[in-house]
């Protein structure tokens, strides 16, 4: 019970410290300061790192539609350039009867991994917007490898004894641009499971020379505690 409470109260001191860093890499504005930074706009953060736009709230006099949200975030909100688009990915209801659309965004018709934005609607029209845009993207597009390369590189880093290649994803190893380091790559986003040792990863794998640019565990490990 003792180690339980420990890792609780752990868990809310990160959570808290990660508040607070976020906090300090973004800027708050409301009422006329944000209008002045975009137009029609009640409340808005701007993301300090990446210079960009992450929350918005519109003012009520505003009639921004659904229909036209898109065009408005690509125009007003994140100054998209003609290389750069948003794609809806998925759409729905709440319980409230509110909408929400998901969009990803695009770079020369290559996804963005992490580049996503949510738009918020009642009754069809507009009442706010948020997400992560990455902006002055300006690679190439063609990659060197074809996607069983970069798979079969990724598959090398495991060097697992036994596969479990039925437990990935369906549609695997797919072309996209990565936000590392204060740049972008183009890699190939690459699920690889194993039974022995057990293990399941996101391997992102260079597109031009193959070189593993990143890993991200997908199994999750929780303690709990139990009675007999």
């Amino acid at each position: 019970m003792k180690n339980s409470r420990t890792l609780i109260l752990t868990l809310v001191a990160l959570s808290f410290c990660a508040s607070i860093q976020a906090q300090k890499n973004n800027q708050h504005f409301t009422g006329s300061q944000a209008a002045n930074v975009c137009k029609g706009a009640k409340q808005l953060t701007i993301n300090e790192k990446r210079n960009t736009i992450s929350f918005i709230r519109l003012q009520e006099t505003q009639n921004i539609s659904e229909t036209n949200s898109k065009d408005w975030l690509k125009k007003d909100v994140l100054k998209a350039r003609a290389d750069d688009n948003l794609i809806q990915y998925k759409q729905f209801n709440d319980k409230i009867g509110m909408s929400h659309i998901r969009n990803r965004q695009h770079y020369k018709g290559v996804p963005v991994e992490y580049g996503v934005y949510y738009v918020h609607s009642m009754a069809g029209k507009v009442q706010s917007a948020n997400g992560e845009w990455y902006e002055g993207i300006n690679i190439s597009v063609t990659p060197s490898l074809n996607a069983k390369q970069a798979y079969d590189n990724a598959c090398k880093y495991m060097n697992a004894k036994t596969w479990w290649h039925a437990e990935e994803e369906v549609d695997n190893n797919k072309l996209m641009i990565l936000p590392v380091d204060d740049e972008y790559k183009l890699i190939y986003k690459c699920d690889v499971s194993s039974l022995v040792p057990r293990d399941r990863q996101w391997i992102y794998v260079d597109a031009q020379n193959g070189s593993i640019v990143k890993t991200e565990s997908r199994i999750h490990h929780t303690d709990v505690e139990g009675t007999a």
